[in-house]
């Protein structure tokens, strides 16, 4: 072998050392990303049948809607006209744009910018309209480690820190509403907590008492059949097909019109 050869030789054989400790290391601070673990295996929210057409209610009888001028500048900050609100618990972490789809599974991989992601995104039920008033208002979000989407739910299982958290604020594209939570619980997708529509008043009713009573404390927080309930749903990552569950329900809401203040 020439002396050239030998150094073309050597040149190759460090480089795919090197190359090969790289990849390595890709691979290590991949598994060591929030969440990474988790969502490999995360379950997927309740598989819902499709939209049965129903008549649309508005948030208010002859209101006119606006959109607020602030996600104007969301949505094109994330190039993703999908965005339908923002959420978020003061003092946790939860402090998300929500988006919404056609169904419940393009967000389970993709964040808000429509990009794969194992952690997904933060999400409103395809059912549901934030242009009408649901009785029951789902948004669900993986439940990924180091407290990163809807991680923090958990933390409901402990009265005290329900009481220094009690309040949600899911701003939609038309509405700033605060929503008071009346009950956190962990139950199996058996429970259909995330019915959207209801055949009659009772039926209604009866969600809402099954909510209540399956609360892990008593909240001390009355609800009537006249309110409105803002759902928030993850997987516990427990036992299999189990999701921790907070039901708040709405207690102020402002329609945005162009002379309100963002």
């Amino acid at each position: 072998m020439n002396y050239n050869k030998f150094i073309v030789l050597c040149v190759l054989i460090v480089c795919a050392f090197f190359g090969g400790l790289a990849y390595l290391q890709a691979v290590i601070n991949k598994n060591n990303e929030p969440g990474f673990a988790e969502a490999i295996a995360q379950p997927a929210p309740v598989e819902k049948p499709p939209l049965t057409p129903t008549r649309k209610v508005k948030i208010k009888d002859n209101s006119t809607l606006y959109e607020q001028s602030k996600f104007k500048q969301i949505k094109e900050g994330l190039g993703n006209d999908d965005v339908i609100g923002y959420l978020k618990i003061d003092g946790t972490t939860i402090d998300y744009p929500v988006l919404q789809s056609s169904d419940n599974k393009y967000y389970l991989n993709r964040d808000e910018y429509g990009q794969a992601s194992a952690a997904g995104s933060i999400f409103l039920d395809y059912e549901n309209d934030i242009r009408r008033s649901d009785k029951n208002t789902i948004i669900y979000g993986h439940n990924m480690n180091k407290d990163y989407m809807f991680h923090s739910l958990r933390y409901y299982n402990d009265y005290d820190y329900y009481l220094k958290h009690k309040y949600i604020t899911f701003d939609t594209l038309y509405a700033n509403q605060t929503w008071e939570i009346f009950s956190f619980y962990k139950t199996d997708i058996s429970f259909n907590y995330i019915k959207v529509f209801f055949s009659s008043q009772e039926e209604f009713i009866d969600l809402l008492s099954e909510m209540k009573s399956r609360s892990v404390y008593d909240t001390g927080v009355d609800v009537a059949p006249d309110d409105l309930v803002l759902t928030l749903s993850t997987c516990s990552n427990q036992e299999t097909d189990t999701r921790f569950v907070v039901n708040a329900k709405l207690v102020s809401q402002t329609l945005y019109t162009p002379l309100s203040q963002n």
